[in-house]
């Protein structure tokens, strides 16, 4: 490690009382300003010092994928050694450790899946959660975990990291279950940041972002900006804008535009760590994932428009509001401006705003899904009746969670888990796809399955471009004929057709990883699970070679009898070309497959039908009924959506049931990933699935506590289902503008002597 760059930072100061702190207590939490050096020093001093024992082990956790992977990056070129030996990282479905590693650095969703295979984390000597300010809900379950790992290890060390974190809050929590806690404070940064200030509230309008942007540009001196947005739409926008008004200005440095967000390839997101080049300003512009953990090198000024998109949660309604951060977050984006020089922070919004807003970020378990949670609290026999977080979630959220994990059988009707439950928490994927993994393994058909969660879990696998062909009625359908058709094509189909080549390698990937898992997980409990379950619906698997009748049931229709064929005439003639091949002087006419008859074979191979049964059985509940105005109501909730316009099954008019994968809140309500169903099996899932008996369900105790709610008249989220997305305020530049402007920027570079082109 190079001594310069160790002894500069603020923590090292810190070093004796940390060592010390470390070596009298059980727990240690550790609240330092923005840059102090937290992340990249704290498991190396504990290495370097032999603390709890010679070698130890140390796990640090982080909130996001490219922190985990930066941090560890940075963490091995200090120690001067190959990333993967004794500094590496594991995230998800990406492991970059060895049995050399010493400093693992994870995502904290990573950690919870290594506590479910082990408990006691025998693997390790320290823990360390590191950006706990977050409050994610893998984070507050980390916290509350540790509490319960150190009664049983007492040999272990827990560090809890953060830069604004109530360490009041966190220290009683501890000591209630009799951790000894120690406190350290590592106060200074490396530079001093000033803060600017704009007027009145934060506002969603770009157009005074760009100004801000370009005011920074012409009149301030060398250095990149940071700018944060609420996401990617607003991103992307953004960098739109501020390409068309760069060409208007005279400024001494080229601009180099990066956007920044979690969706966005990595490769893409690791470009905002190259080193500018001397004759160009950097400008990235990014979501809060710039927030916390990464550090880009380079920045000079913050410009922090003072706004949060935040995702809410319940029955599996959810959806993204747009709300005023809190101060904690002002602060931690305010610090990105003092890692490397000193900085400047412009908030475009006035202080007595700053003074408001709320002193902490709302904890995420308050206000999303808890299925994950709540069946990992019942895989790891922690009771509900237990005070095991820093905050309670909100009861009604707790009981929905409970009455979901019924539903996909993952709990019975005591509440508690299952072998299904056991087997599906082992999973990384949200509970529901889980089981349809699970019941996708039983009918053979992982083949068909994996493909379609791994394309679901991948955020950014299809641009604003994509248009999905109606292969059939039903969007899943679609959606795997779609993946066959296109996975090997080269990367430039893939952009043609609005389809992310890297994402669709990704998904591949991960495909295949999942198979493997669902394997592992579900292999040695096949026969007792069949038994368990035999009402499964799921038909036995069929021959490859089927015939034509057995590929026409009510989900897709073959082309040639389909009245609603993706195909014009004119695309049916270019692909009906024919070449023509000589071999020993006879001619040979080989007729190329047209797209249509492709989608026909791949009907023809594939059971598809067992995609909606397999889906069904993890996302029945989000069943939803046609009403009278073309509306859907779901199910069991006052909940009234629409069929997303690009959906297969928008423009089908005889669809009395259907069933999404997820609602999206823009408008209105819309429902995406949506599929027919039949009303048969809506009526026997709804009929055998659905509790008899809450409060056998959700035990007594908690039953309680819920009657109290409705009588204080408590109203579930679920109920309303009414989430704001408030629309940015962008106003456009004329076709004029814009042409002017890009004259003039001409007329620049051939003053100056450059060639544009």
């Amino acid at each position: 490690m190079s001594k310069g760059e160790e002894n500069d930072l603020p923590i090292m100061k810190y070093k004796d009382q940390i060592i010390r702190c470390v070596k009298n207590n059980q727990i240690t939490i550790l609240l330092g300003d923005t840059g102090c050096g937290k992340t990249t020093m704290m498991s190396q001093l504990l290495y370097d010092n032999s603390i709890p024992c010679i070698h130890p082990s140390i796990i640090t956790t982080n909130p996001r994928r490219i922190g985990a992977e930066s941090v560890a990056e940075r963490v091995a070129t200090l120690r001067r050694c190959e990333l993967g030996k004794e500094v590496g990282y594991k995230v998800r479905f990406d492991n970059h450790t060895s049995k050399e590693t010493k400093l693992y650095y994870v995502t904290d969703g990573i950690l919870l899946t290594e506590i479910s295979n082990d408990f006691n984390l025998k693997k390790y000597d320290v823990l360390i959660i590191d950006e706990a300010h977050e409050r994610s809900i893998n984070t507050d379950f980390l916290i509350a975990y540790s509490s319960r790992l150190i009664t049983q290890r007492k040999d272990i060390k827990i560090i809890i990291s953060s830069a604004t974190i109530n360490t009041n809050q966190l220290e009683e929590y501890y000591k209630k279950v009799g951790c000894s806690v120690g406190k350290v404070n590592v106060i200074g940064r490396p530079y001093n940041v000033e803060i600017k200030w704009g007027e009145g509230k934060p506002s969603s309008t770009l157009n005074q972002v760009v100004d801000c942007i370009i005011s920074i540009h012409c009149k301030q001196e060398k250095g990149d900006v940071l700018v944060f947005l609420p996401g990617s739409e607003e991103i992307e926008k953004c960098c739109s804008l501020l390409a068309e008004k760069a060409t208007e200005i005279i400024a001494n440095y080229d601009l180099i535009i990066l956007p920044l967000y979690s969706a966005l390839p990595l490769y893409k997101q690791k470009r905002v760590f190259f080193k500018t080049p001397e004759y160009a300003r950097k400008i990235v512009i990014s979501t809060n994932i710039a927030e916390t953990s990464i550090t880009v090198p380079g920045i000079k000024y913050v410009i922090d428009q003072g706004l949060a998109k935040v995702l809410r949660s319940s029955s599996g309604a959810e959806g993204l509001s747009l709300e005023i951060i809190s101060r904690a977050e002002a602060i931690q984006r305010a610090g990105r401006a003092g890692r490397t020089s000193n900085g400047i922070c412009v908030r475009l919004y006035s202080e007595e705003t700053f003074n408001n807003m709320k002193n902490e970020t709302t904890p995420e378990i308050t206000r999303v899904n808890l299925e994950g949670v709540v069946l990992k609290l019942k895989y790891l026999n922690i009771s509900l009746d237990e005070t095991f977080f820093l905050e309670d979630p909100p009861i009604y959220s707790v009981v929905d969670a409970l009455k979901e994990l019924y539903c996909i059988k993952a709990i019975d009707e005591n509440g508690h888990i299952t072998q299904l439950g056991v087997m599906i928490s082992k999973i990384p994927l949200p509970p529901r796809a889980a089981v349809v993994l699970y019941y996708s393994y039983l009918g053979r058909s992982l083949e068909i399955i994996s493909p379609l969660l791994a394309m679901l879990n991948q955020e950014n696998l299809f641009t604003k471009s994509f248009q999905m062909k109606t292969y059939s009625h039903d969007d899943l359908i679609s959606l795997f004929i779609t993946y066959q058709l296109n996975k090997k094509r080269n990367d430039k189909w893939l952009h043609s057709i609005g389809i992310n080549p890297q994402m669709m390698k990704a998904s591949e990937q991960v495909s295949a990883q999942l198979i493997q898992m669902a394997e592992e997980c579900f292999g040695y409990n096949k026969t007792s699970t069949i038994d368990a379950l035999r009402d499964i619906t799921l038909e036995p698997p069929k021959e490859i070679k089927r015939s034509r009748s057995h590929s026409r049931h009510s989900h897709h229709r073959h082309y040639h009898s389909s009245s609603h064929s993706p195909f014009s005439e004119k695309e049916k003639i270019s692909y009906s070309l024919t070449t023509k091949r000589y071999r020993d002087d006879s001619k040979i006419e080989v007729k190329q497959k047209s797209e249509e008859d492709e989608v026909n074979e791949l009907l023809k191979k594939f059971n598809t039908k067992q995609i909606i049964e397999c889906f069904y059985e993890g996302y029945w509940k989000n069943t939803a009924k046609r009403t009278s105005i073309g509306q859907y109501n779901i199910k069991n909730t006052q909940i009234l959506g629409y069929i997303h316009p690009t959906s297969c099954c928008c423009d089908t008019q005889d669809a009395e049931y259907v069933f999404y994968i997820s609602l999206s809140f823009t408008t209105a309500i819309f429902l995406r990933w949506v599929n027919r169903i039949d009303g048969l099996m809506v009526n026997n899932k709804f009929l055998k699935q659905t509790p008899s008996d809450l409060k056998k369900l959700i035990g007594e105790k908690l039953n309680d506590k819920l009657q109290k709610e409705k009588q204080l008249k408590v109203t579930p989220v679920r109920e309303t289902a009414h989430i704001n997305v408030k629309r940015m305020e962008v106003k456009k530049a004329t076709s004029d503008q814009i042409s002017e402007a890009k004259k003039r920027y001409l007329e620049r570079k051939m003053k100056k002597g450059i060639n544009p082109k």
